[in-house]
């Protein structure tokens, strides 16, 4: 119902991350809902992207599964991107995978504090990575997803899973 809601926030970023700089890039937060299940910004929206979505319904939606949630990255090259905000210092365990969803080819990357710690150069693997982050509380870890240049059919699918 709000974005962004306790450690969780969802937008994009216009030229990408910044990769390697420190500075994962300005995050415009998305605005508006749609459903309340689509946030995306109504400035910037191009066949319904870029956008975060999640399917609570009981069958497949834009190649997303029930209970699945999915990012779009934009048509002018905008990363789509979740946010999530350590709570507390620690040594956190963190699965992630993109899968391939859509048909179109697209590019996922895990980031702290605008470092890249997880790259994937193409999303149509459904590779499962595991690795283990020591961050301090307020570090910032950016799920995004990139077009690799196209824009259609680029719903991708992201399991992620963080524990401290």
């Amino acid at each position: 119902a709000a974005n962004p809601n306790g450690a969780w926030t969802y937008g994009y970023i216009p030229d990408g991350p910044a990769i390697g700089s420190g500075d994962a890039g300005a995050l415009i937060v998305f605005s508006a809902v749609n459903g309340g299940l689509s946030w995306y910004d109504p400035s910037n929206v191009v066949l319904g992207a870029p956008a975060v979505f999640r399917n609570d319904t009981d069958a497949s939606v834009v190649f997303t599964e029930p209970g699945e949630f999915a990012m779009h990255p934009g048509n002018a090259h905008e990363y789509v991107v979740s946010r999530w905000i350590a709570p507390a210092a620690g040594t956190y365990a963190i699965s992630i995978q993109f899968k391939a969803g859509d048909q179109g080819e697209t590019n996922g990357l895990l980031l702290h504090n605008g470092i890249a710690i997880l790259t994937e150069d193409s999303t149509s693997t459904n590779a499962v990575h595991d690795v283990t982050v020591n961050l301090a509380a307020g570090d910032a870890l950016d799920v995004a997803v990139g077009s690799k240049g196209g824009f259609d059919y680029d719903t991708t699918p992201v399991h992620l899973t963080i524990r401290k």
